[in-house]
């Protein structure tokens, strides 16, 4: 009787784990992408303000690819490549955002990679070059793109092996009991 009473349960474990699977991690990264994309207005606010602008617009945020975003300026700006990476370090640190990133500066025009760096929370694999040369008064765009971030499938695996553990686990304390009942019965 005990095991016709286990097997819904476990039925419905595994269909509660599999609908979850399939909404949390979407909302983590819509809240990922709200998160990046307030941390990175404010990246472009203050790169303007260290370029003494205060009027300029920043551009809306734009999510460019998953994990990657693009920050775009109403005017052309002029900066050092040591402030861009000052400025999103104290950013990120103080919105408490992702350690590992790649910072790309594109040319508007040109549409190529005019400075790029990658940071990560392993100071060994942190990248920052060409430090101390100016970058010259043009149309930029900043894209940022975040590393090593969990996606859906990491959390899945999660939820196909707790119903599975609740399997076994049933099986061995349920089953078997029953089966030595009926077995000492005879």
């Amino acid at each position: 009787m005990k095991q016709k009473k286990g097997l819904p349960i476990l039925f419905w474990a595994i269909v509660v784990c599999g609908f979850w699977s399939f909404t949390s991690p979407q909302e983590n990264e819509t809240d990922f992408t709200e998160r990046a994309k307030i941390a990175l207005r404010e990246v472009g606010h203050q790169l303007l303000l260290a370029n003494k602008d205060s009027l300029s617009l920043i551009l809306p945020i734009k999510k460019i690819e998953a994990f990657k975003y693009q920050i775009s300026f109403e005017k052309p700006l002029s900066f050092e490549p040591s402030t861009l990476v000052k400025i999103i370090k104290e950013v990120f640190k103080k919105t408490h955002f992702h350690k590992n990133y790649r910072v790309e500066v594109v040319e508007t025009s040109l549409k190529e990679v005019v400075y790029s760096y990658e940071i990560n929370i392993e100071e060994e694999k942190t990248i920052i070059p060409c430090a101390g040369r100016f970058l010259p008064e043009k149309e930029y765009k900043i894209e940022v793109k975040f590393l090593d971030i969990e996606t859906s499938s990491n959390y899945m695996w999660w939820y196909i092996l707790i119903p599975l553990i609740l399997g076994i686990l049933y099986r061995r304390f349920f089953l078997d009991k029953n089966l030595q009942k009926i077995k000492n019965r005879y």
